[in-house]
């Protein structure tokens, strides 16, 4: 076995959903989770590694009732509510940052978790989080949903 230097030994992956709640524009209240990385991202990149498979292109932000503790072996939210494709995805330095805006007409609901998955319905999830508390949507609101990922060495 070879060893690896201590500085190059880990990766870290530090993830944060955050979510606002808005009304005629303004604020009404923000949210913010820690998330739980997916284990069904850990074996992608070790297929990938080898080259007999690949790492899914993660598309989609979906939330949900669910109050379910988010584990690694999770590949679904508890109860999803809604599910849409980002608005936005992009790259800032060390981070991956998705995004996404949830209409009046959409995702309304007792929202409590949040993930994001590779494909419209189903597929593989990337991470989940609670939050902390309940989000009350109701057509009377727009809700915006942001995944920032640092992506970088321990």
């Amino acid at each position: 076995m070879i060893g690896l230097a201590k500085e190059d030994a880990r990766i870290r992956w530090s993830g944060v959903f955050k979510a606002e709640l808005r009304r005629g524009g303004r604020l009404v209240k923000s949210y913010e989770a820690r998330n739980v990385v997916c284990n069904v991202l850990l074996s992608q990149l070790r297929n990938a590694l080898i080259g007999s498979g690949s790492v899914s292109e993660y598309t989609h932000i979906a939330v949900g009732s669910g109050t379910t503790t988010p584990t690694r072996s999770d590949t679904a939210l508890a109860n999803e509510i809604a599910r849409k494709v980002c608005d936005e995805r992009l790259i800032s330095g060390t981070k991956v940052i998705y995004r996404v805006t949830f209409g009046s007409d959409e995702a309304n609901g007792s929202i409590n978790e949040v993930g994001v998955f590779d494909a419209a319905s189903g597929g593989n999830m990337l991470a989940r989080a609670l939050f902390g508390e309940t989000i009350e949507k109701t057509s009377d609101y727009i809700l915006f949903v942001e995944y920032e990922v640092e992506i970088s060495y321990a």
